[in-house]
């Protein structure tokens, strides 16, 4: 399968001509060698050209009013230590819903939101097609396998094919155009119930897409995640993140952020972590136990780093990180309970830089090392939290600064309760 969805894509283009008149896109391969069903009503509004070779598009681009659409060549954003390889082109509609029934065109990453347009606003912009205006552009990132990741543009792109099929996605019933404010006689209609050259418009309507290509690294994707939404709101890192290094490392912290004992920690609001929040907590969780001697600013790109790195884990490594992450939240819980993370204020808010220094403390102790002795490291966090060495910020000098001195007087308590428990027990 790797590269067909290009491959389609770019044959397709070589072939595409727009007559300005009526922006129709000739596509004649697309038309006698593709030919697929929902897309058979089309086929009238589809023009053959006499030949496909070079030289009957340069006779068909001196023709009056119709130019060859050229492939734009491939374009490189060269940004700090990373490197962006895209490609841009414009493409019809229907050749997306074809790449959609191959099953090359991915509308449902599992790091993307869901559908969530209703059907008036899927409505107006197919109305916005019928009278000719412009679309924003779609970003599509081109997978290992040679599949198309939506990046970008999927509510646009997911209701232009649901209708092109017939089918409203949320609630699956027949897509009846609804709300439309110029095309009011359109409202009520569902695909057959256009005419053949309204048909045709959507279908043959050139979409312009942008390309993210495979070979581009992580971090140029994790960029581009952040900057191209155009949904109202930019992603924040650890959406970006969760997309440009998704993996199965990235799976398992969405499996831990629902684990019972972390929703608890958080609380019940935060059932629905649109903002991702508990992912990263747990991300910064492994970076921090595994690589802190490494850590400088920014944490982002520290984080970006331990997400790289999870790529590589098979699952047997996968399962050991998730039982070291449930072990240290318990630990962390059976010693403070409620105030676990909390600074000693009264409030209730989870405190990041805590976070960090209990979590990869704690997960150097087996629960029955523990057991007894939470009373007395209760007391000691509370004076550690005074302590003038111990502050919360997130440099790399005092993020090492903090941890060694509580790694230090965790490992004094722990050891002297245990010794005193032998002394107990030798001289009974």
């Amino acid at each position: 399968m790797q590269r067909q969805a290009l491959s389609f894509l770019r044959g397709l283009g070589n072939r595409l001509r727009v007559q300005s008149d009526e922006a129709v896109l000739r596509t004649p391969r697309f038309a006698r060698e593709l030919n697929p069903e929902p897309l058979q009503e089309f086929q009238e509004a589809v023009v053959h050209p006499r030949q496909a070779d070079a030289e009957s598009s340069e006779a068909a681009s001196n023709r009056p009013g119709e130019r060859v659409q050229e492939e734009k060549p491939s374009t490189s954003y060269d940004l700090p230590d990373l490197r962006a390889d895209v490609e841009q082109q414009r493409y019809p509609v229907s050749a997306l819903l074809v790449l959609k029934q191959r099953g090359l065109l991915n509308l449902e990453p599992e790091y993307q939101r869901g559908f969530v347009w209703d059907i008036t606003a899927s409505s107006r912009l197919v109305e916005t097609i019928l009278l000719g205006l412009p679309v924003p552009e779609v970003w599509v990132h081109e997978q290992a396998d040679g599949r198309l990741d939506i990046v970008d543009g999927k509510q646009r792109i997911t209701s232009l094919l649901s209708y092109l099929d017939g089918i409203f996605p949320r609630n699956q019933q027949t897509f009846a155009l609804e709300g439309l404010e110029t095309l009011v006689r359109l409202n009520g209609k569902a695909k057959e119930d256009l005419s053949k050259s309204e048909q045709s418009s959507l279908a043959e309507y050139p979409l312009s897409l942008r390309i993210l290509a495979q070979t581009s690294g992580s971090r140029a994707v994790f960029e581009i995640y952040k900057r191209i939404n155009s949904g109202g709101e930019n992603l924040n890192d650890q959406q970006a993140r969760k997309a440009a290094f998704w993996s199965p490392y990235m799976r398992m912290l969405n499996k831990l952020a629902e684990y019972p004992l972390m929703k608890k920690v958080r609380g019940s609001d935060t059932t629905d972590d649109e903002q991702e929040t508990d992912r990263e907590l747990i991300l910064r969780f492994y970076a921090m136990a595994g690589h802190m001697p490494e850590y400088k600013m920014p944490l982002s790109s520290f984080l970006n780093d331990e997400a790289d790195r999870g790529i590589t884990l098979d699952e047997g490594q996968l399962q050991e990180r998730s039982g070291l992450f449930k072990k240290a939240l318990h630990n962390v819980v059976s010693v403070f309970g409620d105030a676990s993370f909390q600074k000693d204020d009264g409030s209730a808010k989870l405190e990041p830089s805590l976070w960090d220094t209990l979590m990869t403390a704690y997960a150097r102790y087996e629960p029955e090392q523990l057991e007894g002795k939470g009373e007395a490291l209760r007391e000691d966090f509370r004076k550690v939290l005074k302590h003038k060495d111990f502050k919360l910020r997130l440099s790399a000098s005092n993020l090492m600064q903090r941890q060694e001195l509580y790694e230090k007087r965790l490992a004094a308590i722990v050891g002297k309760v245990a010794r005193r428990k032998q002394l107990v027990e030798q001289a009974a």
